[in-house]
């Protein structure tokens, strides 16, 4: 018996090799501007995680969930506290757009997560 991950929803499949790709291309544009080690290695990551998704892998599935917080979440919060530990230790006015805005990503990222969570499993197949 092999392992392998279901979507049970196609559209979030397709949302979410669509995002890959998109991140993907980005991830090449950037090299082309500037050459960074954690460039390079997000490069790499999404680049191995689009393909475990296309394939199916079973560790597709916990590589999504590790993307979405890593990069979706925790990202985001840390801009965002780090942001208000800068403005409140320069007594400088506050930009609510840039405070909405991220709080705003860690909840759509959480429901994101969530969904994820709710639609996507690891199935044992038969091969025969």
């Amino acid at each position: 018996m092999k392992e392998k991950t279901v979507f049970s929803n196609a559209v979030v499949y397709w949302v979410i090799v669509a995002v890959l790709v998109v991140g993907l291309l980005l991830s090449c544009y950037v090299l082309t501007k500037r050459i960074n080690v954690t460039d390079v290695a997000r490069l790499i990551w999404m680049a191995a995680l689009l393909f475990m998704v296309v394939a199916k892998h079973k560790y597709a599935l916990i590589n999504l969930k590790w993307w979405l917080v890593i990069t979706m979440i925790v990202g985001p919060a840390l801009s965002l506290v780090g942001r208000f530990l800068n403005e409140t230790m320069d007594d400088s006015s506050y930009n609510i757009e840039f405070y909405l805005y991220r709080i705003l990503m860690v909840i759509i990222d959480l429901i994101m997560l969530n969904y994820i969570r709710n639609t996507i499993t690891v199935e044992k197949v038969d091969m025969n």
